[in-house]
């Protein structure tokens, strides 16, 4: 009995040790459960972290794209906008955009119509309002084309300078209404500016009744033009002609050369206004500008 009940012990041992063993096992199973579920939870709470993490640096992002867009406030890329010479308001500005393409327009228009002008200063002018239109149309863009804009403001500049000395030429200081009258009558092939260099060179003299201007056969220093009154011509002594307004005394003399004497004897017929040149000065000038 006693052994019977030794062995009851034992079994109660053993199920002791069972139940020691599946209670051990319980606690376990419970402890790896717990350990499982709080990692589970650990999981989670990391996802959740690197998803906040991730939200926001997308923001961020989007906030410095925000700050940095790629056009500006009329949709221009700062790109275009960057190579704009005038400011992008009137560049954007909707008169500009409508007035452009006339502007453009005008310009070509301007440029072909000097083209058929037959008068110097009358193209000039027409090439400088074409080419400085030209500019503008240029400058009027967001961006504009640098070596047509450069080389237009150079033809606006050359053909400027050249509208400026024609109309000094055409249009000199000095010239007074009585020598345009002059000029048109009797010197009508010079420039009015070529003129008044002409009558910079010479003398303008006013000669009494009876004055004898030159001597046949001896030499006599001017060539001098009859600009009011009359003289008589006489060759070997015999009245030949009367040289009256737009008639030139010892023009012969000058023809043939320096030091030529006079092909006859002038004298003043009543009060005689002339203009005076010495050959050799007025020769010299001729020589270069031939």
């Amino acid at each position: 009995m006693a052994g019977g009940s030794s062995s009851g012990s034992s079994s109660s041992g053993g199920s002791g040790s069972g139940s020691g063993s599946g209670i051990g096992i319980g606690i376990g199973s419970r402890s790896s459960s717990s350990s499982s579920g709080g990692g589970g939870g650990s999981s989670s709470s990391s996802s959740s972290s690197g998803s906040s993490s991730s939200h926001k640096a997308t923001g961020t992002v989007s906030a410095l794209l925000d700050r940095s867009p790629g056009t500006d406030k009329h949709g221009t890329p700062f790109s275009v906008r960057s190579r704009a010479i005038l400011p992008m308001r009137i560049v954007e500005s909707a008169f500009v955009k409508w007035a452009r393409p006339i502007v453009g327009n005008v310009a070509y228009i301007g440029l072909a119509s000097g083209f058929l002008m037959t008068d110097i200063l009358a193209l000039r002018t027409l090439l400088v309002g074409g080419y400085t239109l030209l500019v503008t149309f240029h400058l009027l863009h967001a961006n504009p084309l640098r070596i047509p804009l450069r080389w237009s403001a150079f033809f606006v500049c050359v053909n400027f300078g050249m509208a400026v000395l024609i109309a000094r030429e055409r249009y000199p200081s000095g010239l007074t209404e009585q020598d345009e009258v002059l000029r048109s009558a009797f010197f009508d092939r010079l420039t009015p500016g070529d003129f008044v260099r002409l009558l910079a060179l010479g003398e303008r003299r006013e000669l009494a009744d009876g004055t004898t201007v030159t001597v046949q056969g001896k030499h006599c220093e001017d060539l001098i033009f009859v600009e009011r009154g009359i003289a008589t011509l006489a060759v070997d002594g015999k009245h030949v002609a009367n040289l009256e307004r737009g008639g030139f005394i010892n023009d012969v003399a000058f023809q043939q050369g320096a030091g030529a004497g006079a092909y006859g004897t002038v004298v003043a017929t009543g009060r005689l206004n002339v203009i005076a040149w010495e050959q050799s000065t007025l020769r010299q000038v001729l020589e270069k500008d031939l």
